[in-house]
């Protein structure tokens, strides 16, 4: 299992209330995008794909603008492909990290790419697929390390069940979604 000490910026001080740190603005220096498993074989279920795929692209031409650095992930490449060519496209000088887990933290090819980020990354923009899954356990590991974590929202789920509720809607915690420290 990767270390703990994965990432450059610094945590979250313990006396710092949540509820004053949800409204301070984001700053583009300190954030980090990760885009989670856009892939081509997960896509095709997916509720809503075209959206998700503009959003996720939007996203990515933002962080482009603002020069937040971006790291991307894809859930066993080897069976479900690689991401999507309108994603990847838009990120040519980042590779994808290959995952066998469902939190990008159990890579520890994540953990070092994550740790080498340029600056000071407090803050990591979260995207991606099957959000009820690999984008929550992301969430969830960021926020027990105390770092703050904004989860960008995106529709991610196969087609809403027979109560019209989608899969990620009813898993997924609100966003942003974060967990004071401990």
């Amino acid at each position: 299992m990767p270390s703990a000490e994965t990432f450059t910026g610094t945590a979250v001080p313990a006396e710092t209330h949540y509820a004053e740190m949800a409204c301070r603005p984001l700053d583009a220096e300190q954030c980090a995008l990760l885009v989670v498993d856009v892939q081509e074989k997960l896509l095709p279920p997916i509720w809503e794909k075209d959206r998700l795929v503009r959003n996720v692209q939007l996203l990515t031409r933002l962080a482009g603008i603002l020069k937040i650095p971006a790291l991307v992930t894809v859930q066993y490449a080897k069976g479900l492909g690689n991401t999507v060519p309108e994603i990847a496209s838009l990120l040519p000088g980042t590779s994808p990290i290959d995952k066998l887990t469902f939190s990008c933290f159990g890579s520890d090819v994540f953990c070092s790419s994550l740790k080498r980020l340029p600056g000071q990354r407090t803050t990591v923009l979260l995207c991606g697929m099957e959000t009820h899954i690999c984008v929550m356990q992301t969430a969830l590991e960021l926020c027990a390390k105390a770092i703050w974590c904004t989860w960008l929202p995106t529709p991610s789920a196969p087609e809403p069940n027979s109560t019209g509720a989608s899969v990620s809607t009813a898993c997924a915690p609100p966003e942003p979604f974060f967990r004071p420290p401990r």
